[in-house]
């Protein structure tokens, strides 16, 4: 965990509110008919509209070009590319792209700054597409090369703009009533927290207190984004509901943060970054982005992360290819996309990873009510022997909840305790093999929810390898061979290596299907046992194509198929099919 985020205040952003409770209304009545068909099998309190996750109306489709760099000049992996990039994203007028033609554009890092490139504001980056055009660092030392980042840290734990909120509120609704609203304006960005709920909060992982995991030295980690969308008095209308009930017994808060310390409606597409040596910390750091995105966007060779998303909300990572760590594998090192700081309602959609630490997706410090869909995850390294080869990673600092995993391919979906709890995640029709090769001796599970991972759903999933899962379950108080190939294992790794019957006993698992007994196993308490195909697409996506839809499911035949990044990675082509962008159906 990075504890020295630098804020650039260089400018201050113009911004358009032209659509506030326009897609508030509409996205709330699209939930009613997606969510139905789920209800019964996950409990109200348990789940969230994940359809509101992303860019409301997908992706912009930019056409108009405010700039294209020489490429005979800074494409030859020589000159130095940096100041004509960023004047070019500098100067480039609202809603257009910077346009970078096929070549190599080497970047270095300006005189005291840690950051290459900053992204603007409605403004795109494109390149002719992967490994065609591509931004390589050869230096010693960046803190990232790209960033869209504005300055929400600095409002957060500098300013402290907090302010109460009254009395108990609901979970699911749009609206909180403040103490007063005084210099709060619709299109700002509020954080709304409140203090650990005890019996559900832990951010004192087998490793300590997470004190910078979350305001208040820790003591307020489980938070939200949503942007104020109107008005009333001290009643303030949220373009996002409340994914958890706050309570007045836990002092929640609402913090301001301005609309203009926001980066808001950036792209970065059709392109590779890399660099020369392990010498970058963030390859593209999103901090305080909305509405912001990457799109065909191939980041190799990874010293620490690929992406970390902090203090951002409903941004889209999609379509792109993230691979080959450098520099060691574990213990923060060799990340591709890690949602982190409080990040929501984010979409991290049809992507590859590949050659990455096991954490190539990873949600932590407080992340909630995001999305991360049919994404491709195969060959996960790790140098440490105990280190969880998480493929993905549920959670990883306190605490991510209200998150959707759908769909996704990996090896062992994991939440562990080192840095705290989670709570509330749901894992969807998604295959967890829990075996990769025979070098890899421990943690072999399908599954594995460490202490204080409670009120976790897994519905829908192949889980296991025939011919390789030996054992259905180990579960705390019983002993825990690490050693076995588990489907599930629930409730160890806690301080001292105590345990936590709580992770099983909260457990809602139901219409899986392991390759230990052989069968889909049910909840007898939960007649429903027809899957709807998704809990966040009202249809089959258009970028989908041709392939079978859903393509993951023990009342599918085969129960494992084949999603479009998975076809990418094993057809040796990892770019997407030339498509427009534009408004997407959820």
């Amino acid at each position: 965990m990075d504890k020295n985020r630098r804020e650039n205040m260089n400018s201050k952003l113009k911004i358009t509110r032209l659509f506030q409770i326009i897609f508030l209304s509409a996205l709330l009545l699209n939930a009613a008919a997606m969510n139905t068909a789920s209800a019964e099998m996950i409990p109200q309190d348990r789940r969230i509209d994940w359809s509101q996750a992303g860019i409301p109306g997908g992706i912009p489709n930019r056409a108009t070009i405010c700039a294209t760099i020489n490429a005979t000049t800074y494409g030859n992996g020589t000159t130095d590319a940096t100041a004509a990039i960023q004047n070019a994203i500098d100067h480039c007028p609202a809603n257009q792209v910077v346009y970078l033609p096929a070549g190599t554009y080497k970047v270095s890092s300006p005189a005291n700054q840690e950051t290459i490139l900053n992204m603007r504001s409605n403004v795109t980056l494109r390149g002719a597409g992967q490994g065609k055009t591509v931004i390589n660092f050869p230096g010693t030392y960046a803190r990232s090369v790209i960033d869209i980042r504005g300055s929400a840290y600095w409002d957060i734990y500098g300013l402290q703009r907090s302010v109460g909120i009254t009395g108990d509120m609901a979970k699911g609704s749009p609206q909180i009533t403040l103490g007063s609203a005084s210099g709060i304006s619709v299109g700002d960005i509020l954080l709304i927290d409140q203090l650990n709920d005890p019996q559900l909060v832990d951010p004192v992982g087998y490793e300590g207190l997470c004190t910078y995991c979350g305001r208040a030295n820790g003591s307020r980690v489980r938070g939200q984004y949503a942007e104020v969308a109107a008005i009333n008095g001290n009643s303030v209308t949220l373009n996002l509901p409340l994914y958890w009930t706050l309570s007045a017994s836990l002092s929640p808060q609402a913090t301001l943060v301005n609309a203009s310390s926001m980066v808001r409606w950036a792209g970065i597409e059709d392109l590779t970054l890399t660099e020369s040596q392990a010498a970058v910390e963030f390859m593209i750091e999103m901090d305080a982005a909305q509405y912001s995105w990457l799109k065909n966007v191939e980041i190799k060779r990874v010293k620490r992360r690929a992406v970390w998303l902090i203090e951002s909300l409903q941004n889209e990572i999609r379509e792109s290819y993230f691979h080959d760590g450098i520099g060691g594998f574990g213990r923060d090192r060799g990340y591709g996309v890690l949602v982190d700081a409080y990040s929501n309602a984010n979409l991290v959609e049809n992507n590859i990873f590949h050659t990455l630490d096991g954490g190539f997706m990873m949600a932590a410090g407080g992340a909630s009510g995001n999305v991360f869909a049919y994404n491709y995850m195969t060959d996960s390294r790790f140098d440490d022997p105990w280190w969880l080869t998480q493929s993905p990673s549920i959670s990883h600092a306190p605490h991510p909840s209200m998150n959707l995993w759908e769909g996704n391919i990996g090896i062992q979906a994991a939440a562990d305790f080192i840095h705290g709890s989670s709570s509330h995640n749901t894992i969807f029709r998604s295959r967890s093999s829990g075996w990769q090769n025979a070098t890899i001796t421990s943690n072999n599970n399908a599954i594995e929810f460490q202490y204080k991972n409670t009120y976790m759903n897994v519905l829908g999933c192949v889980l296991g390898t025939v011919g390789q899962s030996s054992a259905y379950e180990a579960a705390y108080p019983a002993s825990g061979d690490s050693s076995l190939k588990t489907i599930w294992r629930l409730g160890y790794g806690g301080p001292s290596w105590a345990g936590d019957p709580n992770v099983k006993a909260t457990l809602l698992r139901h219409g899986n299907f392991d390759y230990v007994t052989n069968s889909v196993i049910w909840d007898p308490s939960i007649p429903d046992h027809t899957l709807p195909p998704s809990l966040y697409l009202s249809s089959k996506p258009s970028w989908w194509e041709s392939l079978p839809w859903p393509a993951i499911g023990p009342d599918l035949n085969p129960m494992t198929g084949t999603i479009p990044a998975k076809q990418r990675y094993e057809g040796g082509d990892t770019t997407p099919p030339s498509r427009p962008t534009g408004l997407t159906i959820r």
